[in-house]
Formats: structure tokens, sequence, C-alpha cells
């Protein structure tokens, strides 16, 4: 799962370090697998994202 942030590269990897554990409000839990940077746009905003993997 990947989702956007609208916070700061720097921000992202202090909330979400790289093989940290997070919780959803389902109680699933998900490891944090990589931090993404934002993706050059001219007409459109862009913003970091975090790409989770699901612990089963």
């Amino acid at each position: 799962m990947i989702v956007e942030y609208m916070k700061s590269m720097s921000e992202l990897k202090s909330i979400f370090p790289i093989g940290s554990i997070h919780e959803n409000t389902e109680g699933e839990k998900y490891k944090v697998v990589r931090v993404i940077e934002p993706m050059p746009a001219t007409n459109m905003a862009s913003f970091p994202r975090v790409e989770f993997e699901l612990i089963k």
C-alpha cells in the first residue's frame, strides 16, 4: 500500500522510519518499506509517499 502525505521528506522519514511497524484503525499492522520522493510535476501538486507492507 502506498500513501501520499502533505509533509516534507524529513518529516515523513522521522514519523515513518524504514522498518517501523504501524497499526491502522482496523487493527491491521503495516511495516514501512520505503519513503518515496515526490514526482516532479509542472502543473499538478505532488507529495512524498510512504510504501507500507501488510504484516500477516
